[in-house]
């Protein structure tokens, strides 16, 4: 048997190829936008990425579906809170009887949002669910769901209901006490019925919820100023557990799947601590002297900046390989992380206004210099003659 001559330079050119690529970095940075306005405040799932960028004088949102970008706003107001689950996006903007409306982008067309309500802020959605507040400030604000045709109110009180977030069949959000202090509410979409988590006399507030759990900020009275995170299993029941203790304030906390993150000061600058729920153990991920900030977790990562004495940079940490890589090393600002399917983004400042980058992660060499091998052998089979 021989190889055939066109055989033999195919399957040399693959080979040269996978020993190039496999000796390559494990990310790939792509500046998204490169213009002369300010482009800050990115979120992505999968491929998907919104961003708020500046259009004259208002800031639009725009959508990138991995190989192309859309204004899916385009109006004369600011356009404000994006939030974004698959090729799906929910905000709030103005209009031109001066009120904050609930709007959706659902892959292809965007519209408002029909309701009663006013002053529509803070939305969240899942699937064809939406979820927000009305009113500007408390005691006017009232929680609203639409579920893909109608719009529903779902709190009749006198006090403020505020930021909900949904997933699945559950949406959560903190309302006033009787005017006293704000607490953890719950509603269950299938029964209808609203249940209060917490009761007492503590500001509970900034509730997120990841499939079963339920995650949350509760003051702390025994140190001034002091505020500290909670968690509550809706499939367990029972009391909320405090996950974090602290002399200072837990900022800024994020649940995903089996992870809370959050950051605050030890006393000297600030790291990022991570509680994984299954094992309930607390750790602090970064023990350095300068300042980590704005932690994001998801798919199995995570992302945050760190200020590196003159500049923030980007850094991302792999729970399954326990290793940190640093995404970012320049000489400007590049701040608000957020990472989903091993794709981060966040905002960079280029010297004059504020640009979206984006890293993907490039297969591990091994990975692809053993699928590069066996296309190779089967080359091999295919141009192998007698």
């Amino acid at each position: 048997m021989k190889l055939k001559p066109v055989g033999f330079f195919i399957i040399t050119g693959i080979f040269l190829s996978c020993l190039t690529f496999s000796a390559y970095g494990s990310y790939q940075l792509i500046q998204l936008t490169n213009n002369d306005v300010d482009d800050k405040s990115p979120l992505i799932d999968g491929t998907n990425v919104v961003w708020s960028g500046l259009n004259g004088t208002a800031y639009d949102l725009y959508f990138h579906n991995g190989s192309s970008t859309t204004n899916i706003s385009n109006t004369a107001f600011d356009d404000q809170e994006p939030y974004i689950q698959d090729n799906k996006v929910a905000w709030y903007g103005g209009t031109t009887t001066n009120e904050w409306q609930i709007y959706y982008y659902n892959g292809t067309s965007t519209q408002m949002i029909p309701s009663d309500s006013r002053s529509e802020r803070s939305p969240a959605i899942d699937g064809n669910t939406i979820v927000w507040h009305s009113g500007s400030s408390a005691p006017v604000q009232e929680i609203y769901i639409y579920n893909g045709t109608a719009s529903t109110r779902l709190t009749y009180d006198s006090t403020g209901d505020r930021r909900p977030k949904i997933d699945g069949n559950n949406v959560v959000w903190y309302g006033m006490n009787e005017g006293s202090d704000w607490e953890i509410m719950h509603y269950n979409i299938s029964s209808g019925v609203t249940t209060p988590l917490t009761n007492d006399s503590l500001s509970d507030t900034i509730v997120h919820i990841s499939g079963d759990y339920i995650a949350w900020s509760k003051e702390d009275l025994t140190v001034a100023n002091d505020r500290e995170i909670y968690l509550y299993n809706l499939a367990q029941g029972g009391s909320a557990v405090q996950i974090s203790n602290t002399s200072y304030d837990a900022l800024e906390h994020i649940i995903n799947d089996d992870y809370i993150v959050w950051y605050a000061s030890d006393g000297t600058d600030e790291e990022i601590f991570v509680h994984h729920i299954p094992s309930e153990l607390t750790t602090t991920l970064t023990s350095n002297i300068l300042n980590d900030r704005n932690p994001f977790v998801a798919d199995g990562s995570l992302v945050w900046q760190q200020y590196d004495g003159s500049d923030w940079e980007i850094f991302l940490y792999d729970f399954t390989t326990q290793q940190t890589v640093q995404l970012t090393d320049n000489e400007f600002d590049d701040t608000n992380p957020k990472i989903s399917m091993n794709t981060i983004v966040w905002q960079g400042w280029d010297g004059s206004d504020n640009e979206i980058f984006m890293a993907t992660q490039v297969p591990e060499p091994l990975t692809v210099f053993m699928l590069c091998a066996g296309i190779a052998s089967l080359l091999f089979r295919k141009f192998l003659k007698k």
